[in-house]
C-alpha cells in the first residue's frame, strides 16, 4: 500500500503517515513501532459506529489484546470524568508501560486518550488515528493533550509526543460538511503562518494537496519549538479568541468555526494597527466565506468586548501583564507579539461594533 511517510524530529521521534486504505493496516504499522501488547481504543460515539469494527480487525490479527472505551461526541467530553474513566479501565485490565492507547477520532478524542496515556503510569504508547481534518492536520500531531477544566479550554494538559499518527483520507468522506468546513479554518490559518500552505490556497489546491503541506508545517513548528516557547506559537494564530468564543457560547460553537471567527476579529485589529494590508485582509475574508466559515462580527451581539477580554485573561498563554497575540502580517506571515492587558482592551473596542 502506498502512503507518505513524513518524520517529526521532536525529543522523541515519530512518523506521521499519510495514505488511503491505511485503516486497515493499523495493527502491522503499529506492532512495528510500538510492540503487540493489549491495546486500548479510545473513540466516540459517532466514530464507534464507523471505523471501530475494521480498526479492532486490524489489530487483532496483528496479535493486539483489545479494549474499548468511546464517550459522548463533543467538547463537554473533554472532562476530567472520562479521563479517570479511561485510567480506571486502563487499571483494570492491567494496563503496563509497554502497552498501547489508540486514539480514533477529532480533537476531542485525541486530547483525552493523549492525556491519559501521558499520565497513566507516568506514560504509556500512544497512536494517534485522526478522523476529522482539524485532528489530521493539526491536533494528532505535536503532542499538545489535555481536558477542560473550570470552564477553560485545556487548562489541564501535558505535552507528549506520540509514538506513531496514522491518517486515512478516505475518513473524511464519512465527515459531515460542517466538519470539513471546521477543518478547513486550521488549514486557512496555516496559510498565514506558512509559505507553502499560503501558496496553495492562493492557487485554489484541493484538500488532497492542503492536508499534506499542514501536515508539514505542522511539523517544522513543533520540531523548532516542542515545549511551546517560541515560534510554535505561531499556531495560536486564531485560537486565543476562538477559544474565547467556545467557551462563552458553552461550547455551542464548534472549535473549527471559533477559530475562524478568531482569526477574522485577529486580521481586523492587524488591519487596525497598520501591520495588515486591506488586500490580505480580503484574502482572508474570501476564504473564509469560500469554506462558508463565519468572521466574528456576528457574535457582536452575542458578547460584549468586556466579556471576551474576562475570558481571555484565563487563557493558558496570558501572563500577568498581558498575552502574546498572533498578528497576521500577510499570506504565509503572522508574527508573535505581546500586549498589555490595557492594549488588547484598546484594540478590541476599535473593532468590536
Amino acid at each position: 500500500m502506498e502512503y507518505k511517510s513524513f518524520i517529526c524530529n521532536t525529543n522523541e521521534k515519530y512518523k506521521v503517515l499519510v495514505g488511503d486504505g491505511l485503516l486497515s493496516e493499523v495493527g502491522a504499522l503499529a506492532s512495528e513501532t510500538v510492540g503487540a501488547g493489549r491495546a486500548l481504543i479510545v473513540t466516540d460515539e459517532n466514530v464507534v459506529k464507523l471505523y471501530a469494527a475494521p480498526l479492532r480487525e486490524s489489530l487483532l490479527q496483528a496479535g493486539y489484546r483489545v479494549s474499548s472505551l468511546s464517550i459522548p461526541p463533543g467538547e463537554a467530553s473533554k472532562a476530567e470524568e472520562n479521563y479517570f474513566n479511561i485510567l480506571k479501565l486502563l487499571t483494570l485490565k492491567g494496563f503496563t508501560r509497554q502497552d498501547t492507547i489508540f486514539a480514533l477520532g477529532g480533537g476531542v478524542v485525541g486530547d483525552l486518550a493523549g492525556f491519559a496515556a501521558s499520565t497513566y503510569m507516568r506514560g504509556i504508547h500512544l497512536v494517534q488515528l485522526p478522523t476529522t481534518l482539524i485532528a489530521m492536520a493539526d491536533s494528532s500531531i505535536g503532542g499538545k493533550n489535555g481536558i477542560d477544566f473550570c470552564g477553560n479550554k485545556n487548562s489541564l494538559g501535558t505535552i507528549y509526543q506520540p509514538d506513531l499518527v496514522i491518517t486515512d483520507p478516505q475518513l473524511l468522506e464519512t465527515l459531515p460538511d460542517a466538519e470539513t468546513a471546521s477543518g478547513m479554518a486550521e488549514i486557512v490559518k496555516y496559510g498565514f503562518i506558512d509559505q507553502s500552505c499560503g501558496k496553495l490556497l492562493a492557487e485554489k489546491a484541493g484538500i488532497r494537496d492542503l492536508l499534506p503541506a499542514a501536515i508539514q508545517a505542522k511539523i517544522r513548528l513543533v520540531e523548532a519549538d516542542e515545549k511551546d516557547r517560541g515560534q510554535r506559537k505561531l499556531l495560536n494564530l486564531g485560537h486565543s479568541f476562538g477559544h474565547c468564543f467556545e467557551a462563552l457560547s458553552g461550547y455551542a460553537i464548534p472549535h473549527g468555526q471559533a477559530v475562524a471567527m478568531g482569526l477574522s476579529l485577529m486580521s481586523k485589529i492587524s488591519l487596525a494597527e497598520g501591520s495588515f494590508t486591506v488586500e490580505a485582509n480580503a484574502s482572508l475574508h474570501g476564504f473564509l466565506n469560500k469554506y462558508n466559515l463565519p468572521d466574528y462580527t456576528f457574535s457582536t451581539a452575542l458578547f460584549s468586548a468586556e466579556s471576551i477580554l474576562e475570558q481571555l485573561k484565563r487563557d493558558k498563554k496570558s501572563d500577568g501583564d498581558g498575552i502574546d497575540l498572533i498578528f497576521p502580517l500577510d499570506l504565509g506571515k503572522s508574527a508573535i507579539i505581546h500586549k498589555s492587558w490595557y492594549e488588547v482592551e484598546s484594540l478590541l473596542r476599535k473593532v468590536w461594533k
